[in-house]
């Protein structure tokens, strides 16, 4: 969790990142909802800040292999929005995405359901960053949706490198489960990781900066 000492962020600075996450997720949520046109509820676990992108790696060193599927916000608040599955979780959330569609003996490596997850996590990162815009009082865009799965620390090397996520950006991390039906349920994470610049740029337009 982030520290003001370590991080810079005064404990007014990391309530406002919280609630921002607590409203995108949700936004993203119901966008998720209408999307599929199935109920699906939020049930969160925890807002966490941590101090960087190594930090928040610690949080997924007992998952062997995992799915992520980033965006990213290319101007006004740069950064990225990422959701984060334990692979087998991927495999559930795909076939319900897909119905009929998915064959029983179908893996996250099929089109099919790799297209599926990254229209629903497009959807679900354009409420949350319109959510965000909205508290922020800009407009807010992002790119197309990517999709990587695999052993924890190649994806998330990869994400490093392909994605230009810097190991010292800060990463408001939401992690929650999400309950499809009343009897699905699917646990996850959605991230959002400024740029250190854009971070600044978030807590100005929040009124929470420390000029």
């Amino acid at each position: 969790m982030a520290d003001e000492k370590q991080s810079g962020l005064t404990q007014i600075q990391v309530d406002a990142l919280r609630e921002i996450s607590n409203i995108g997720a949700g936004s993203a949520v119901t966008a998720l909802a209408q999307f599929i046109r199935k109920p699906v509820e939020l049930e969160p676990t925890a807002e966490v800040i941590f101090n960087s992108t190594a930090d928040f790696r610690m949080l997924f060193a007992g998952m062997p292999l995992v799915s992520v599927v980033s965006s990213k916000i290319p101007d006004k608040i740069a950064g990225h929005l990422l959701v984060i599955f334990e692979q087998e979780d991927t495999v559930s959330l795909a076939k319900l995405l897909l119905g009929e569609q998915a064959s029983s003996e179908f893996i996250i490596t099929d089109e099919l359901g790799i297209s599926a997850i990254k229209e629903v996590s497009g959807v679900m990162f354009s409420a949350y960053s319109a959510a965000m815009g909205n508290m922020a009082s800009m407009s807010l865009m992002i790119t197309p949706p990517s999709f990587d799965t695999g052993a924890t620390t190649m994806v998330f090397d990869e994400l490093s490198v392909n994605q230009s996520i810097k190991e010292e950006e800060i990463t408001i991390c939401f992690e929650s489960s999400f309950s499809i039906n009343a009897a699905i349920r699917i646990p996850g994470y959605m991230l959002f990781v400024p740029t250190p610049v854009s971070l600044n740029v978030l807590l100005k337009s929040l009124g929470v900066n420390n000029t």
